[in-house]
């Protein structure tokens, strides 16, 4: 059954356990155009299950399994892939990470990050991984994500935020999808003189990441 409420004012009980408030079950949303239909996140956790150290020109998938992970609306498949139920036929996720960086080298070079998808059925490009970005080598090509190292060597924090209508192969089966998708990120380096830190540097210096992530109706 549907139909049209017109109301001017809604309020919950003013008294007992759930006094003052106006609850939406489980399962249900309230729908407006470009609102947040639901939010997550997920920190990276520290350690070896969060540390990549690469000197290689290939694309090797970031460790985002650390010790003392913390999700929030959020699953896991495997260590280095987050879940999203996205529960809107009309929306998009927009998803940020926020990650430390350590490089070292004398290659004079950068490295690069790009991020990657699948939906948990076949109704996305037959539930295979695809790029989720605009660009194939991500949004800052394969040297532009960090400063050019030093033999000293080079620290920085790093932030940059994804959509799932960057790729205009898959924009709208990302909009009209409803279930889990599943996501990740990959780096590579541009020369193999270099080499990155990424997320945890050691057990002596642990660092960790964050995902935050939105569900806007679109």
């Amino acid at each position: 059954m549907s139909g049209t409420i017109t109301v001017q004012n809604i309020q919950g009980p003013t008294s007992g356990s759930d006094a003052n408030k106006v609850i939406v079950p489980n399962g249900h949303n309230i729908y407006e155009q470009n609102n947040v239909v639901q939010m997550g996140s997920a920190s990276t956790g520290y350690g070896a299950g969060a540390r990549l150290i690469t000197n290689s020109t290939s694309w090797n998938t970031v460790a985002i399994g650390g010790t003392s992970q913390e999700l929030i609306n959020t699953t896991k498949n495997g260590q280095n892939v987050i879940g999203i139920n996205k529960k809107s036929n009309s929306s998009h996720l927009m998803i940020r990470f926020e990650w430390p960086t350590y490089m070292y080298g004398s290659g004079g070079s950068g490295a690069g990050i790009r991020f990657k998808g699948y939906s948990a059925d076949s109704s996305i490009n037959s539930g295979n991984a695809h790029l989720l970005d605009t660009l194939p080598n991500g949004y800052a090509d394969y040297w532009g994500m960090t400063g050019y190292p030093t033999d000293t060597g080079i620290a920085a924090t790093n932030a940059f935020t994804w959509r799932t209508d960057l790729n205009s192969n898959y924009k709208n089966d990302w909009k009209t999808y409803t279930g889990i998708g599943y996501f990740y990120w990959e780096v590579r380096i541009n020369s193999t003189s270099d080499q990155l830190w990424m997320i945890d540097y050691g057990n002596s210096n642990p660092k960790y990441g964050m995902i935050t992530w939105w569900e806007l109706a679109v």
